[in-house]
């Protein structure tokens, strides 16, 4: 049975362990040439991460990629898990040329955690079918989805395809600015909500500070609100450049202001 998978070396990532754990050996390509000898007839399938944040870029553009993929009859995959919002990402992500296509049912989508979409050609997604659950010989057997978030990740899509952005970016600001209440008068802390812009569009808010002034490095804050409680998780410093930003896509109501107090409380015990 064919099992190797081929993917960009820059494209390598933390999740790619679930291609690995379907049984798959993945084939690491840095060029065009590489990617073509790479082919066999052991070749499965061709992957690509869909990132708004790739430091290291693509050694090998989309439309090559997907025009060897077709000219050699090899299946390809996106991996949009992080491309929202917004919504209509997935949409687009479905137009790219790709037989199937990846997002994660939580993020931007705000849908259960534990779900997430598979778009594509039907003949790929029925495998996909056959291998979860119910089947109880299937791969994907103890990765089940319950019904009820099968459900549940529909309604989040189709919220989700209605969202203002205009509308979502004011509630959001409002949010911050709720969080800024708690922290604005700390001494050197400087506050700035941030556009990131690319695929994904969203807000952030962006925490700077003199550390002669703050005793902490940013590492250190993120470790520190790991550890307060509720545990708090702020955007991955390789996706924010390095620096402390907050996001209010998941916040519940009130909960901005528990993240203030918690940020408060960790400046101020570190104040030379």
């Amino acid at each position: 049975m064919p099992n190797e998978v081929i993917i960009q070396r820059n494209h390598r990532y933390t999740y790619d362990r679930a291609l690995i754990v379907a049984g798959a050996k993945l084939i690491e390509v840095a060029n065009e040439e590489e990617l073509v000898n790479s082919i066999s007839p052991k070749t499965a399938m061709m992957f690509w991460l869909l990132a708004n944040h790739n430091p290291a870029g693509d050694n090998i553009s989309m439309d090559c990629y997907l025009k060897i993929a077709k000219e050699n009859n090899i299946p390809t995959f996106l991996d949009g898990a992080t491309m929202t919002p917004p919504a209509l990402n997935v949409i687009d992500a479905c137009k790219l040329g790709f037989d199937m296509v990846g997002f994660s049912g939580g993020k931007g989508l705000r849908g259960p955690y534990s779900a997430g979409l598979l778009l594509g050609k039907k003949e790929f997604i029925e495998y996909a079918r056959a291998n979860n659950s119910p089947n109880s010989r299937a791969l994907g057997r103890g990765m089940k989805v319950a019904s009820e978030e099968y459900l549940g990740m529909l309604v989040a899509l189709e919220a989700a395809l209605e969202v203002d952005e205009e509308a979502d970016f004011n509630e959001k600001r409002e949010v911050f600015a709720r969080m800024i209440s708690e922290i604005g008068d700390i001494p050197s802390l400087k506050t700035e909500v941030i556009l990131d812009e690319g695929m994904v569009s969203e807000l952030y808010l962006d925490l700077s500070w003199d550390q002669s002034v703050i005793n902490l490095s940013i590492e250190e804050f993120v470790e520190e609100l790991k550890g307060v409680t509720p545990s708090i998780r702020i955007r991955m410093l390789k996706f924010a450049g390095g620096r402390a930003q907050l996001s209010a896509t998941v916040l519940s109501e009130g909960q901005e202001i528990t993240v203030g107090k918690r940020v408060r409380e960790i400046f101020l015990n570190h104040l030379f």
